[in-house]
């Protein structure tokens, strides 16, 4: 009797385990088919009144997003969302698939540009609001010509704010707020101001002294307030954007307010309790994943991006827009 009860419990509990599997699977793949919404809001004494109520979304890691039903999704999401501003923290490309794109258009298979889809979905961003962008580690791919490649040009021509070791500013009601921008560290390999440096965090330094110094040599904004970093300055309400989230201790140095990162991909597979399992330049269970981090004075949000590069699937961790809005305290 026992004999046939036994295989009858064993199929059953080999039955249950695969509904459970399947279950998951399915679940998963809904997730990695849909766009999540992380809404914050960042208050600060330093941020000016016009400013209160600013929308800024943040779109990261999209590598390569092909046209189709996702990229739809996508600009829905980001039009209901009403931005004020659009910032790109890299790995807006894919270099496997630019360079393959590229190799088509060498041999004449092709007579399109190398990224067209990322650069269609710019456009498309550009009817929203205005558009900051710094190069990701996948950038590096448009190094080979930097100041005539064809990518390059056609964003800036189209109205891009390219911010690779750039500032800008954003003015309203005669207030302003500033924007920096860090290109990756892997990018800055034909760049003679970085020359002898060996290191991320070193490279990154450097860029974070001359935005400073550049900053210092300008007009101060009396009204601003003390900034948050360990160093003297008085500018303005600053927002940092930064394709590497590892640095974080660095970027709390320096007076910046805000930092908007990725290229952690959220950690890839998310494990409950237990958060990313592996983010590139962090190795396994990394220090940042995905959320909210402040250091210094300063705070970061780390977005687990869109896209995927060479891990083509996400474990629990559905692509993600960032949406924060800015808020005065008084």
């Amino acid at each position: 009797m026992n004999q046939t009860i036994r295989p009858r419990r064993g199929r059953r509990v080999i039955l249950i385990l695969l509904a459970i599997l399947l279950f998951f699977a399915a679940a998963n793949c809904f997730l990695n088919r849909n766009l999540w919404v992380t809404s914050y809001t960042i208050s600060s004494s330093r941020l000016p009144e016009a400013f209160d109520g600013c929308r800024i979304i943040q779109l990261t890691d999209l590598h390569s997003l092909r046209q189709g039903v996702f990229l739809e999704k996508l600009l829905a999401a980001v039009r209901q969302e009403k931005p004020d501003l659009l910032l790109i923290t890299g790995d807006l490309v894919d270099s496997k698939r630019y360079m393959a794109e590229k190799n088509d258009l060498l041999a004449g298979k092709t007579g399109e540009q190398p990224g067209g889809d990322s650069l269609e979905l710019l456009r498309r961003l550009l009817e929203l609001a205005p558009v900051y962008y710094v190069y990701g580690n996948h950038e590096m791919v448009l190094l080979d010509n930097p100041e005539r490649n064809p990518f390059k040009t056609a964003l800036e021509e189209m109205g891009v704010h390219l911010l690779n070791v750039q500032e800008a500013f954003v003015e309203k009601d005669g207030q302003r707020v500033r924007l920096w921008g860090l290109q990756d560290p892997s990018t800055l390999y034909k760049d003679s101001r970085f020359a002898g440096l060996e290191g991320g965090g070193a490279k990154t330094e450097a860029m974070l002294d001359l935005l400073t110094a550049s900053a210092r040599s300008e007009d101060a904004d009396p009204a601003a307030g003390a900034s948050p970093g360990g160093l003297e300055d008085t500018g303005p309400f600053t927002l940092l954007l930064a394709h590497r989230p590892e640095y974080l201790d660095i970027y709390g140095r320096y007076p910046v307010d805000l930092v908007f990162s990725g290229h952690a991909h959220g950690g890839q597979f998310r494990l409950p309790f237990a958060g990313g399992l592996y983010a590139p330049n962090q190795g396994f269970f990394p220090k940042y994943d995905a959320g909210l981090y402040s250091a210094g004075g300063c705070r970061m949000i780390l977005s687990r991006g869109i896209g995927n590069s060479v891990i083509p699937v996400r474990l629990f961790n559905p692509p993600e827009i960032v949406s924060v809005t800015l808020r005065t305290e008084k």
